[in-house]
């Protein structure tokens, strides 16, 4: 409820002229950003320790910070489609078809983020069955 309709078209607008990344696929053909913009969560708590940096830490980690931030960026869509979809069902039938189709590919893409990419709802609904895997190696 930050954002009113026509800040939610803008703001979609602007992330579909971008080209947002949301696949590894594309975010590898995307220019890189400097931190603290596209590093994600933990990574960027992990490498910025120490006296290293968020840009450090990814260049370390090679691709795998391509796939954070396809995984970051098309788990932030998913969030506001889905509060769309089922909170703001007026907005979202208002949105330029541009914005519009933004959303539905983001919907409709399969977010399958990097091993250690933490999900906000794994550590809480997965909890368990993590610990027996753990268990079984």
């Amino acid at each position: 409820d930050l954002f009113t309709t026509p800040q939610i078209a803008v703001w979609l607008g602007r992330l579909h002229e971008l080209r947002l990344p949301l696949t590894a696929a594309m975010a590898a053909k995307a220019p890189v950003l400097h931190a603290p913009l596209h590093a994600g969560r933990r990574r960027y708590a992990r490498g910025a320790g120490e006296g290293g940096t968020a840009v450090e830490a990814e260049e370390a980690s090679g691709s795998d910070g391509v796939e954070h931030r396809a995984a970051m960026n098309l788990e932030a869509l998913k969030i506001a489609e889905l509060f769309l979809r089922h909170e703001r069902p007026d907005v979202l039938a208002t949105l330029p078809p541009k914005q519009r189709h933004l959303l539905v590919v983001a919907r409709r893409t399969p977010l399958t983020p990097p091993e250690d990419y933490e999900m906000l709802e794994l550590p809480f609904v997965f909890a368990e069955l993590g610990r027996l895997f753990r268990a079984l190696r």
